[in-house]
């Protein structure tokens, strides 16, 4: 077997043994609860940067899915709310109900319903309204109205309201990856509005410059940075790419990153406090490193090579329609 391979289970083996035994709960759950702009589209989603924030406080799941309404939401909420179990939800939905051009009463009825669901879960909702969108100049024009309905909601249902809309349109073209979706700058700046509305968690982590939680913490790669000894060492960068472009796509990445976030800061703590166990995980790290790179270049190079097989199929399918175009024609004529 390939020595980077045996490197790289090794490693693997020896976090998940050291995380069964020092296992400990965080003691919150915070679910992002939402679509697109949530989950993240190319980019890392702002609830990572939500997750660097709160540090070992809290843990933070992402629940965007893309393209859903608010009516997907009301629909989907139950069964979030029973999987994870979280003290806090904050959700941000109806872009995709102004595109569809739904009506913004509609729009309030749905997210005053999932409103009543987290709280009849014994979970604090936490409301924010709908970011801006310079793509589509008709949709954008409305979105002001569905965000007036969205704050007088939050006033009558007495729940906290996180202004999302301007406290991002004055910088939204630097903002923004295609005038709807956040970049990462957006993210963080959503991230740091939600951070600021949680009751929780303030002083704990990287978002309130505290050493305590920003010391372990680096993107999420608690681990890591803690082994490496900073967050913008090259091999942490490197993990951090394998989390955003691998990791994060799939739905076993994503559970697998939620619980690497719940169980990591108390082992990256005790790695932090030792110069033996730090040189020792950066060996095991290493070869993790490695093959993390390699899983990012392959992505990235079959991401170039899938677009060049659908060039060549689309320009095939042409040719062969008009090669049947033509015999079609030449037997009707004859």
């Amino acid at each position: 077997m390939n020595v980077k391979c045996v490197g790289a289970i090794i490693s693997i083996v020896f976090v998940s043994l050291v995380g069964l035994i020092s296992v400990t709960d965080a003691a919150e759950v915070i679910v992002a609860f939402g679509d697109s702009i949530t989950e993240g589209k190319g980019v890392t989603p702002y609830s990572t940067y939500l997750q660097d924030a709160v540090g070992s406080c809290a843990s933070v799941v992402n629940q965007g899915v893309i393209g859903e309404r608010t009516s997907g939401g009301v629909n989907r909420i139950q069964e979030v709310l029973e999987a994870y179990q979280p003290n806090y939800v904050i959700i941000m939905e109806g872009s995709n109900d102004s595109f569809w051009e739904e009506s913004s009463s509609t729009v309030k009825f749905n997210l005053a319903s999932m409103i009543d669901k987290v709280r009849a879960y014994n979970a604090v909702p936490i409301l924010s309204n709908i970011t801006p969108n310079t793509r589509n100049e008709g949709q954008g024009l409305a979105i002001p109205n569905y965000n007036n309905k969205i704050s007088t909601l939050a006033t009558e249902k007495g729940v906290t309201f996180v202004d999302s809309y301007n406290n991002v349109f004055p910088n939204w073209a630097s903002l923004t990856v295609d005038g709807v979706h956040p970049n990462e700058e957006g993210a963080q700046v959503l991230a740091n509005l939600f951070y600021g509305a949680l009751p929780i968690c303030q002083g704990t982590g990287s978002g309130s410059g505290s050493s305590s939680g920003g010391d372990s913490g680096g993107g999420g790669c608690f681990i890591a940075t803690a082994a490496f000894g900073s967050p913008l060492e090259s091999h942490v960068v490197e993990l951090k790419r394998f989390r955003d472009q691998i990791l994060l796509k799939t739905w076993l990445g994503k559970e697998f990153v939620q619980a690497y976030y719940k169980y990591s800061p108390p082992i990256a703590d005790t790695i932090h406090e030792h110069a033996w166990m730090r040189f020792v995980v950066r060996v095991l790290l290493y070869p993790l490193v490695g093959l993390s790179y390699c899983m990012v270049a392959m992505v990235q190079m079959t991401s170039l090579f899938g677009m060049f097989v659908l060039t060549g199929s689309f320009a095939i399918s042409i040719f062969f329609a008009r090669l049947l175009y033509r015999r079609m024609r030449i037997a009707k004529v004859s």
